[in-house]
């Protein structure tokens, strides 16, 4: 590995903490032409990597876009008012039988 590909390494590894970038570049001051290359190689993989992620971006978007529409339409199809809570739930248990407490004639006298 040559001393332009270590500094750019290190310069991507330290691109999101300002003072990582610091300490690269007074770790490699003495060595100017190494230093510069590395920064322009690691500039230009750093905005490959932003068009990247900002074309992801608009796909997110998009497909954001899309899901908003199918969701309005399923709310367009649905009705204005909430439907009333079923009879049946509260008169019949779960097993299909009528509970005893709502048919006065099975309750003990």
């Amino acid at each position: 590995m040559t001393l332009t590909e270590k500094i750019t390494s290190e310069l991507l590894d330290a691109a999101d903490d300002s003072d990582k970038i610091e300490a690269v570049f007074a770790r490699h001051a003495h060595s100017k032409e190494p230093l510069y290359s590395a920064l322009a190689k690691a500039t230009a993989t750093l905005q490959e990597r932003l068009k990247a992620l900002a074309e992801q971006e608009r796909e997110s978007q998009v497909r954001h876009q899309e899901q908003q529409q199918k969701v309005e339409g399923v709310r367009k199809r649905l009705p204005n008012e909430p439907r009333p809570p079923s009879k049946r739930s509260s008169a019949w248990s779960m097993s299909g039988r009528p509970r005893a407490r709502n048919w006065p004639h099975w309750t003990a006298s």
